[in-house]
Parts: structure tokens; sequence; C-alpha cells
């Protein structure tokens, strides 16, 4: 699927698409995007925000990464051992390249989690990889990663892992790599006019699926009418961050489509039973149980939906 291509591993809550992008587009020359803002940075290592990750997920491959319907699949790694609590083996691809035509390595990938998990680096994403105590090579296609102690969201986290060329972010420098970033996906930077757009272009060297469109642009547009606008005027192949009144209203209208994707994210709401008006109810009394207390603090909400009924 060409958005899939695109925005790997978009989970946008909405997303709305042009009506005839999917098929009377498919022979375009450019694939335009408007984000809710501009990327913070492209480095995948200095950030974690929705903006930044949809652009720099298509230069970058990931370790791990999860199909269409959610499950773990290989990407750079392509089997995984675990040979203990806290000790876990990957092979690595050896028929990918970076975009300057080096060969990625696991030395690669050990360098990718060593910068990550530096506590100097000060990476925003290192509360997700901070079970990790070490990572060695053992030959240009094997890694090893060690645990400071068992994890078993280990996996989960890995399809997060973006791989970077030790060999260019050593030589450049964190600044000079933010600024030209270099990975082995399936899109290659090309420029970043700041404020305005990044532009990438199709790596045709890519080792896996090919990009579907030559070009793809991705567009700071903060206002969401605009965004809307620019989708029903086929200015923007796709666009994200939209409510669902402005879903409806881009159905209603013909012009487009709304999409969804599947999210790694649970949004719920919690009930605090310590406080008014849970605390009590309205004759003094007090509105929980003390075992419906305890369900609640422990966030077990679903086991005591029937006690809630009936307040």
């Amino acid at each position: 699927m060409a958005v899939n291509s695109l925005v790997r591993g978009a989970a946008a809550l909405v997303i709305l698409i042009a009506a005839s992008t999917m098929a009377a587009r498919a022979a375009q020359d450019r694939f335009v995007v408007d984000l809710a803002s501009e990327p913070s940075t492209l480095d995948p290592h200095t950030q974690w925000n929705p903006d930044s990750y949809f652009v720099y997920r298509n230069i970058f491959d990931n370790l791990l990464t999860r199909d269409d319907k959610g499950a773990i699949v290989p990407e750079i790694a392509t089997a995984w051992r675990q040979v203990s609590d806290t000790t876990l083996e990957f092979d690595i691809r050896t028929d990918v390249s970076f975009h300057d035509g080096s060969k990625l390595t696991a030395e690669d990938v050990v360098f990718s989690i060593k910068r990550i998990i530096d506590p100097k680096f000060g990476s925003p994403q290192l509360s997700q990889f901070s079970k990790i105590a070490d990572a060695t090579g053992d030959g240009p296609s094997k890694v090893v990663i060690q645990l400071k102690s068992p994890y078993s969201a280990i996996l989960a986290q890995l399809v997060k892992l973006s791989i970077v060329p030790k060999h260019v972010v050593e030589k450049e420098g964190n600044d000079k790599f933010n600024l030209n970033p270099i990975g082995s996906g399936p899109y290659k930077f090309i420029s970043w006019d700041r404020g305005v757009a990044v532009t990438l272009a199709r790596n045709d060297a890519y080792w896996g699926r090919k990009g579907p469109f030559p070009q793809a642009v991705f567009r700071a547009v903060p206002n969401a009418a605009t965004r809307l606008a620019d989708v029903q005027a086929s200015a923007a192949d796709l666009a994200r961050a939209m409510n669902s009144d402005q879903g409806k209203q881009l159905d209603d209208s013909g012009r487009g489509k709304r999409l969804y994707a599947l999210t790694e994210r649970s949004a719920y709401l919690r009930i605090n039973p310590n406080r008014p008006p849970f605390a009590t109810s309205r004759f003094g009394r007090p509105c929980l149980t003390r075992s419906t207390k305890r369900a609640l603090q422990r966030g077990s909400w679903v086991a005591s939906i029937n006690r809630l009924t009936r307040w």
C-alpha cells in the first residue's frame, strides 16, 4: 500500500487522503504529505515525536518492525534467538547498503544501540532502551544484546530502533548528521527547507520493497483547516492529525476519505477513587467498596465495571 510505504509506522488517529490518490496517482512523480508541524530533527536517535518520526522512518530502517497486523517481523535483523533470560542474538542482513553506498553491518547496529543507551548522548528515547546493558558484534552479521535484567517487552522496543551508519556519524558529528541524514531506508534525504518542507527521493537501490513514488514531500501545515482544504483541492495527497468532524466533512465532500492505521498506544480513562466526587456519594457515604477501590488503584477498572454501574 502506497501510504504504508511513505509513512511507515504512522499511528495517526485520523489520516485524510485525496480521493484520487491511491489508483489514479500511482504514476505521479511526487507524493505530498501535510504534517501538523515541522520535524524537530531528522536524526532518529535525538527525538521521539510523530512529525519527526513520519519523515525519518522513511530514511532509516529499524532493527525490527511490525507488519500491517501489528506482528513483530524482521527488518535489518532477519532472525533472533533468546539465548538466556538476559541475552538475545540477532542475525543481520548482509544485502543492505546505506544511501552513500557503504554496506550496513553488525558494527552499525552495535553503534546505534550504544549511541542511544549512552546517558551522555541524552536521547529522548533512552527510557525505551534503558534495560539494555550492552551490545556486541559477533562477526559482520550477528549482534548480541545483553539486558540488565529479564525484560519481556524488549522486542517491542527494538521495533523503534533505527540503524545509523557509524562511519558517517563519527566523521560528521551529530549536528551535521541531522542536517544531512544518511540511512538505508526506501527514501533518501534531498533537502530540508526549514519551516516549509522536507523532500525525499526514492532509493532505487533499496534492498526491500521499493517506494511507490519517485519523490515525497513532507510539508509543515500547522492549521488543520488548511490541511483539510489542501486534501480537498488535491494540493496534498495525505494529511494527518485531523479530528473526526473534519474527517466526516471530507467524506461528505466526496473529495477524499479517511484512513485508519494501527497504533501501539492505548488510551484509557482512570478514575481516582480517593478524590471527590468518587470518594463519597452525595449522601456522605463511601461511594466505592474497599475491593473496588483496590481494583481501581491497580488500574483494574474493567473488572469493577459492574459495581461501578450500580452507583
